[in-house]
């Protein structure tokens, strides 16, 4: 697993960014709609395309998309628009696997997955706390290959504390 697919990791600017989410994460005004900048933070700095929070139903039977965020570059919006209104069922995917193993899931997308927009791996991150899956991030990349080390750290430090927020305050 320790190969790259998405940028570098610096040690210190992989700190710099665990602090800049927990603090976003720790801000009293701090509610769903602070989710789309902590997925931008992870994607600007990782070079992550389209970023995804997928939290469960009352039953625990589906995910649905709770924040959804995507590059500037605006070709993308059509893929975002398209996941809002998605659901998975538990299981589906990278991201219902992440829910059900409660451990990092990646793919890369076939041919028949892959859509003008030319993304060619997901992958997703269980958002756990005391035992609990709260969500998963699911980031969608134009490389192929496995997801970047320096992010899987980040999620990893941060992955606590983020299933807390979606616990406690969303």
């Amino acid at each position: 697993m320790g190969r790259q697919a998405v940028g570098g990791t610096g040690v210190a600017r992989r700190s710099n960014l665990e602090e800049a989410v927990l603090r976003e994460l720790s801000e009293p005004a701090a509610t769903r709609a602070s989710i789309p900048r902590i997925l931008g933070m992870l994607g600007e700095r990782f070079g992550l395309n389209v970023g995804v929070l997928w939290t469960p139903d009352e039953a625990g039977t589906y995910l649905g998309c709770a924040a959804v965020w995507h590059d500037s570059g605006g070709e993308f919006a059509g893929v975002a628009a398209a996941l809002r209104d998605r659901l998975l069922a538990v299981g589906e995917g990278p991201a219902g696997r992440a829910w059900i193993l409660q451990e990092p899931q990646w793919r890369s997308l076939d041919a028949a997955s892959v859509d003008r927009s030319g993304l060619r791996m997901s992958a997703a991150f269980p958002l756990v706390v005391d035992g609990g899956c709260e969500g998963v991030v699911e980031v969608f990349v134009r490389s192929p290959g496995r997801p970047d080390v320096g992010l899987r750290a980040v999620l990893a430090a941060t992955g606590p504390e983020f299933a807390s927020f979606l616990r406690h305050r969303c």
